[in-house]
């Protein structure tokens, strides 16, 4: 009747240590799968913010460069108008020091009207 006994402790002392063995790997699933559900919840948090706030962001950055592109363009104008008067300028007071105009719209050298 002991090695009944005996052996009767020997499996429980095992079935023991199986159930231990089996909360632990209990515990590591419920820990995983919480990790699980909160890298989710971050793949969600991810995908909205790239969804949304990068897409209204990356919206008005092509409006600032649309609108800067503008500006360059309006300037390089402006630019080339300016170059434009100040050579006229010059010319008109080149002309004007050395007298061609004079020679161009003298009484002298216009027809005259009888």
């Amino acid at each position: 009747t002991m090695s009944i006994i005996d052996e009767a402790r020997g499996i429980n002392s095992s079935l023991q240590r199986i159930r231990e063995s089996i909360k632990v790997g209990v515990l590591q699933v419920e820990s995983a799968h919480s990790t699980v559900n909160s890298d989710g919840e971050s793949i969600k948090s991810s995908l909205h913010e790239h969804k949304y706030v990068l897409k209204s962001a990356l919206e008005s950055t092509n409006i600032r460069l649309r609108k800067i592109k503008y500006a360059e363009i309006r300037e390089r104008y402006t630019i080339y108008i300016s170059l434009c008067f100040f050579i006229i300028v010059v010319l008109y007071i080149i002309l004007k020091r050395l007298g061609i105009f004079l020679f161009l719209f003298s009484p002298s050298t216009c027809p005259q009207i009888e």
